[in-house]
């Protein structure tokens, strides 16, 4: 069965050294929009659904990707 790679877009970023941010919520949060983007240390780990990654704002130039938002 064939599967979408929905981080190729990221992994691609990750590759040409933009960083990686992920969604997270904070502590005791009642809602999904109570968190804040945090940036992945080291190699980027692939865990969450892909529209809870982004390329940093600051990166995106640097590893020529025009959106990365899903």
């Amino acid at each position: 069965m064939n599967q979408i790679d929905q981080h190729a877009t990221l992994r691609a970023a990750h590759a040409a050294g933009a960083r990686i941010q992920v969604w997270r919520l904070r502590d005791y949060t009642d809602s999904s929009a109570d968190g804040e983007w945090g940036t992945l240390a080291g190699t980027a780990q692939f865990t969450c659904p892909a529209h809870l990654h982004r390329v940093h704002p600051d990166d995106q130039p640097r590893a020529q990707i025009s959106s990365v938002d899903v």
